[in-house]
């Protein structure tokens, strides 16, 4: 049952952080893309392996925790991308005006 509920999670998260990238490409915004995707597939590359080639059941729990994570970083990037956008309209409305 947990392996199930922890798929469904996975699955989910990459659902939403797909939506998350998609939102950041129709703005035009393709070097957070690049970085995402760079980082998540190294990432996740790292942890499938150490997921394969262990045998202690702790350490996999820790790993797949370490997965789920990671997952979440398309929503992270989303969020402090879209901060950062805001604060820069902010400062160039405030200085050139209307």
């Amino acid at each position: 049952m947990k392996r199930i509920l922890y798929f469904v999670l996975l699955i989910a998260e990459l659902f939403v952080g797909t939506l998350f990238m998609i939102s950041l490409l129709e703005n035009g915004l393709y070097i957070p893309i690049a970085i995402v995707i760079v980082a998540m597939a190294v990432l996740l590359t790292w942890q499938i392996r150490k997921l394969l080639k262990t045998t202690d059941s702790e350490m996999k729990r820790k790993i797949r925790v370490r997965i789920a994570l990671i997952m979440l970083i398309p929503s992270a990037v989303f969020v402090i991308t879209y901060i950062l956008v805001g604060i820069a309209l902010v400062i160039a409305f405030s200085i050139n005006g209307f």
